[in-house]
């Protein structure tokens, strides 16, 4: 991944930094880029968070100019994310997680200092963490809760929240019953009425949303008998009932699923069906 780029060491105040030069950058420049965002997600280049453009990448880029701490968007930019090395938040193993960089790139885009977020769905905690690490207020739920910092509360009834007091509102719910958490009839996956239940929570959480405030839901889709369940495009459909406003439609590449295996790969070519290479993310706002 970095066969373009030169380490070197540069002067900046104070002590001694490494950056990074690129090489052949006429030649590759499109490909120097997505090794950018490479060296950038994994925090091979220094810490701050200044925000520069595309264009202003592709400049430095294209002149040659070294890539130093001080420089590098903290986001991603396209509304395709993709995440093959999974960050520090949550747990790796546990069924369904979501990856950390989900979370870190909606608070960098939507969250400032002194604001609030809420997870009702918390899993094994990842936006806990992640919001931890930013030192950014958060309360976190879940119907099971999976360690002591994660409140027990059923959010198709209510989000212990005051009305109109949230920023942002994430949310992860069970892909239907691919893997049931709990065999409590309320649990989103272990229920014939997904699709019922899950507005109960879009509506809890708009009530619970400042005006302007952002809701961002993770979700994928199933399968069944050879025809996929479009859980993706009907709970979209129901954020806009409820009045949300589209922001934005980003698409995420599932990594390391679990169904993503020798056994499971004869099934899908005997039975002519394809593995779900992707989840969405709805960003909608009140």
């Amino acid at each position: 991944m970095l066969s373009n780029w030169e380490k070197k060491e540069i002067k900046e105040g104070k002590g001694k930094h490494y950056a990074y030069v690129i090489q052949n950058t006429q030649k590759k420049a499109e490909k120097s880029l997505v090794d950018l965002m490479f060296l950038l997600e994994h925090k091979i280049i220094g810490e701050e968070k200044n925000i520069c453009t595309v264009t202003q990448l592709q400049k430095l880029i294209n002149t040659n100019k070294v890539i130093s701490k001080n420089r590098y968007c903290p986001y991603e930019l396209t509304t395709l994310w993709d995440f093959p090395i999974r960050g520090i938040g949550g747990e790796s193993n546990f069924p369904g997680n979501c990856a950390p960089q989900v979370i870190e790139n909606l608070l960098n885009r939507y969250i400032t200092s002194g604001q609030f977020v809420v997870d009702p769905m918390a899993g094994s905690g990842t936006t806990l963490d992640v919001c931890r690490s930013r030192k950014i207020e958060c309360h976190c739920y879940d119907l099971t809760p999976y360690r002591d910092d994660i409140i027990e509360n059923n959010a198709i009834e209510k989000i212990p929240e005051n009305e109109c007091s949230v920023d942002l509102v994430f949310l992860h719910p069970p892909y239907r019953n691919m893997k049931p958490y709990s065999n409590k009839k309320t649990d989103l996956s272990n229920t014939d009425r997904f699709l019922e239940l899950l507005k109960k929570v879009f509506v809890n959480s708009y009530k619970i949303l400042k005006v302007g405030g952002i809701l961002a839901v993770l979700i994928g889709e199933d399968a069944r008998s050879k025809r996929i369940i479009p859980d993706g495009y009907n709970s979209y459909k129901l954020l806009l009932d409820i009045g949300f406003k589209p922001k934005e439609n980003i698409i995420k590449v599932q990594n390391k699923a679990s169904s993503h295996n020798p056994l499971w790969a004869y099934r899908a070519v005997k039975n002519g069906f394809y593995f779900r290479g992707f989840e969405y993310i709805w960003v909608v706002e009140k």
